[in-house]
């Protein structure tokens, strides 16, 4: 491969020789069997630089991460939709097809009546389409006030994904039934000890 790059770049020297012999003579190279313009002669040097990109090596993975920016609120007696937890998404392009393995954490805090749960369901959303169960998506919490109502929550996930751009998020619900509940903080509380993290690593396949 380096035998190749240097032989690359020898040619490259050559070209660029020429390229200046021929400005120094009004733009061409004229000789008794041939002309050669510039245009060329560039379309040459692109050509092999071309080719010596192509023999450097490729990255084997990649990786991605996002903080929530705010908390999610809510509050007992509502039937909540699916949430995204603000921040935690993330919009990143694969060069080539890869295995994507996802990690997202955080706090969950039940407040109010001692007697209330909070049953939270959370998942994540991978290019506009939920996993897991539809009501309660990966992962369920269950906490209650004055017990452990702060409660961490972690979950994790792996998918083929094809090259070009995707979108990949962390979503939480409350259903009928759950207490007050702060995810990733309280209402306009989002002390450091509250953080929520998305992180996001591609491997790709060496063969590729």
């Amino acid at each position: 491969m380096l035998r190749n790059t240097f032989t690359g770049m020898k040619y490259i020297s050559v070209f660029i020789f020429a390229v200046a012999l021929a400005i120094g003579v009004g733009g061409q190279i004229d000789n008794a069997h041939a002309r050669v313009s510039l245009s060329q002669l560039q379309a040459q040097i692109d050509a092999l630089q071309d080719q010596i990109d192509a023999m450097q090596p490729k990255r084997s993975a990649e990786s991605w991460s996002a903080e929530r920016t705010d908390s999610v609120v809510f509050l007992s007696g509502n039937n909540y939709n699916w949430t995204s937890i603000p921040g935690l998404t993330i919009t990143f392009t694969l060069d080539r097809p890869a295995l994507v393995q996802l990690l997202g954490t955080g706090m969950q805090y039940a407040y109010g009546s001692s007697g209330s749960s909070s049953h939270i369901g959370y998942r994540f959303i991978i290019d506009g389409y939920g996993r897991g169960d539809n009501s309660w998506g990966q992962r369920i919490l269950v906490n209650k006030p004055g017990e452990s109502w702060w409660a961490p929550w972690s979950f994790s996930d792996s998918i083929h994904l094809d090259a070009g751009e995707h979108t990949i998020g962390v979503q939480a619900v409350g259903r009928y039934g759950t207490g007050n509940t702060g995810i990733c903080g309280w209402g306009s509380g989002t002390a450091g000890y509250t953080g929520c993290h998305l992180n996001i690593m591609a491997f790709y396949p060496e063969s590729e």
